[in-house]
């Protein structure tokens, strides 16, 4: 810095010279040993079906990368998927002193199915434990139930309108096919 303010020049240079001596010659002391003062690695995370948001708090410049072409530069990202698949973030972090650092991390996105809204004419829950119960079925109806990761645990045909079925516990995504073809999704909690 040149700026001596009100000081006398002489005694503003004295200043700055005890300054420079005291933070360079302490460079652990200060945070400057680069690259170990510096780091890329996530400070929180999120993950939906279909989204991840990665947080780092670093006061310094960002660039997020993902596999699938986006790019971000804020320290707060959220990218979104249409595809469930194994994606890859590079994130690279540039301090506020220029001392850079990069990271590469890997997640294992599921899109999920998304729930649909004004079918309310079925009921799905689960009161025994292991079982789910179907209530509201006319004719007969594909029941398929998947994982919280999209993965398809069963597929079982279901006739009547009150049907039970023996299903793992865990979050279970339901989706229900007519025979019209018109289609329901819902979650239940299995116990």
């Amino acid at each position: 810095a040149t700026f001596n303010s009100s000081l006398p020049a002489d005694t503003a240079a004295i200043l700055r010279e005890i300054a420079s001596a005291t933070v360079l010659n302490e460079p652990l002391t200060w945070n400057l040993d680069a690259p170990n003062g510096t780091s890329a690695l996530l400070q929180g995370a999120s993950v939906g079906p279909g989204w991840l948001t990665l947080i780092h708090n670093g006061e310094g410049t960002h660039l997020w990368e993902c596999s699938n072409g986006q790019t971000f530069t804020t320290d707060t990202v959220t990218f979104t998927f249409e595809v469930s698949a194994i994606y890859t973030v590079t994130h690279t972090y540039t301090d506020p002193c220029g001392n850079t650092d990069s990271v590469v991390l890997t997640f294992d996105i599921s899109v999920g199915l998304e729930e649909q809204v004004g079918r309310e004419r079925y009921q799905v829950y689960s009161s025994v434990p292991g079982t789910l119960q179907v209530l509201g079925a006319q004719g007969e109806c594909l029941l398929s139930l998947f994982d919280a990761r999209g993965r398809l645990l069963q597929n079982t045909h279901i006739t009547g309108s009150d049907a039970r079925i023996a299903c793992p516990s865990g979050l279970v995504v339901c989706r229900i096919t007519d025979e019209a073809g018109a289609v329901w999704t819902g979650k239940v909690l299995v116990e």
